[in-house]
């Protein structure tokens, strides 16, 4: 377990990072190192839920906010001395770590969750610095990250991602998209602390918050609960606690470093964004804490320089990729050869048995809303995809590429299953057979019972006037859009 908060070796400097934060002005820097108060100190205090989980001391939030009125010097003076030393003493920043497993029976450690379990005192300490960081966070941070940020909601950036999505499901030109969803793996417990201290130096924070800030992180001490039993207390090199209220905005500053390394491509012309409209906003990436995902022109170039830039970031920060979570999702007009080619590039291995995923928005593969294609050990179906070579080696040409518009099976070599194709996953319920059954009955009782289109179209309704004074309006609302005709009648 230890292991996992080894420090990693960072193969670039943050130095070849481009540097794009704004300057933060004197009064918001007056904020951050401003001395604390007493009242600062009981509002954070009072602000964590008195029942959460304690630490290793096992004080609960409220034992010390129901004495307050008998420990409320002491406290303030071990935080005003930890503010102004900018020493956080390592007793109260021994961290208790549980376990959660996120899979039933799991067998490693990666299906398990760590969740710290801060001291009490320590969290007011961390809560102070997040009061007065996430003032200045909106400032700091693109419009990509709604995360965390004061002012920002996930929504936002979940309407943007549907708009690009209907921009893929109707591309119908040469020029094809790809939306890369990455995951990065572990991203707390990865996170190299010079890289945070770098990042902080180029925010151009005080120095005193940054070694602040740096001692929340270096003097923890870490102890497991095994079985109700602790370990010995162990000593991290690098990542950040789950469980720290400081780690999701250290977290979205570090990973700030990849917009502006994906922003700098985007100056250079490199990167090609898309577009939901033609007079819209170029989009490169949306990012929703962790989980990332980069829009493109579909073109093995674009996708290389997608994984440069992915890569550029894991080499410095110390994060990786979780490739089992990742997908590609390309437009209807990318050919299946050319998404072959995208996993390929996406997906090839930075470390054994990695397999790349596709989504490809077709009508022949409408009923599968996630169509993957993954690594099989097969002679002829190495990569879910047809042996395109194999293929030519017995077939003719125009025989090749019809068999090859046709998707290789369900994402990897499973057998022939039944699909129900009103449920997006294509397993039968009762509840999407009612909702189909409402639907027909709908149909015959807005139709007159005829599934016809043209019959439909030629029926003729007797046009009644309407009576003295009123104005009647004929609207065609049922079927393709409010359409309508408002007539005066004279009698």
């Amino acid at each position: 377990m230890s292991d996992l908060f080894n420090s990693r070796q960072c193969l670039q400097s943050i130095v070849d990072i481009p540097q794009l934060f704004p300057c933060i002005d004197d009064a918001d820097v007056a904020g951050l190192v401003k001395p604390v108060d007493l009242q600062e100190v009981k509002d954070n205090l009072f602000g964590i839920g008195g029942n959460k989980a304690p630490g290793v001391d096992g004080y609960l939030a409220c034992f010390y906010q129901n004495q307050w009125s008998l420990c409320a010097r002491d406290i303030f003076d071990l935080v005003s001395t930890a503010f102004s030393t900018c020493i956080i003493h390592e007793k109260f920043n021994t961290t208790l770590i549980t376990l959660v497993p996120k899979v039933p029976n799991p067998s490693s450690m990666v299906q398990f969750r760590p969740i710290s379990l801060c001291c009490t005192l320590y969290k007011v300490i961390s809560k102070i610095l997040v009061a007065r960081l996430r003032v200045i966070l909106p400032n700091l941070i693109s419009p990509n990250q709604v995360s965390f940020v004061l002012g920002r909601q996930i929504v936002d950036n979940i309407i943007i991602a549907q708009e690009l999505r209907h921009k893929f499901k109707i591309s119908k030109g040469k020029k094809g998209f790809m939306a890369w969803k990455t995951d990065l793996s572990k991203v707390y417990d990865r996170l190299n602390w010079h890289f945070i201290e770098s990042v902080l130096v180029d925010l151009k924070l005080p120095r005193v918050f940054v070694q602040l800030v740096m001692s929340c992180i270096s003097s923890v001490q870490y102890k497991i609960c095994v079985n109700g039993e602790l370990t010995d207390a162990f000593r991290p090199q690098s990542g950040i606690r789950q469980g720290d209220p400081l780690s999701p905005y250290l977290f979205v500053l570090c990973i700030e470093k990849l917009s502006h390394i994906i922003f700098d491509e985007v100056d250079k012309k490199r990167w090609k964004c898309v577009k939901s409209s033609q007079s819209g906003p170029c989009v490169s990436h949306l990012f929703f804490a962790d989980d990332l995902v980069l829009f493109a022109e579909a073109s093995t170039k674009q996708a290389q320089i997608m994984r440069d830039c992915l890569e550029k970031f894991c080499s410095v920060s110390g994060q990786a990729v979780n490739f089992d979570k990742s997908t590609i999702f390309c437009s209807p007009n990318t050919g299946n050869v050319l998404a072959q080619d995208l996993s390929r590039i996406c997906f090839s291995p930075l470390t054994a048995n990695l397999a790349g995923r596709a989504t490809l928005i077709q009508s022949v593969t409408s009923y599968i809303p996630v169509y993957t294609m993954q690594t099989a050990k097969l002679p002829f179906f190495k990569d879910g995809w047809w042996d395109i070579e194999r293929l030519r080696e017995v077939l003719s040409e125009e025989m090749v590429q019809q068999i090859i518009n046709f998707p290789a099976g369900f994402g990897g070599g499973r057998a022939d299953a039944k699909i129900w194709k009103c449920n997006p996953n294509g397993v039968f319920t009762v509840k999407t057979a009612y909702e189909l059954l409402v639907q027909v009955f709908e149909w015959f009782k807005a139709f007159g019972g005829t599934k016809n289109q043209e019959i439909k179209e030629q029926q003729v309704m007797s046009w009644e006037p309407p009576i003295s004074n009123w104005l009647k309006l004929n609207v065609d609302g049922s079927r393709k859009g409010m359409s309508g005709a408002m007539t005066q009648h004279k009698q």
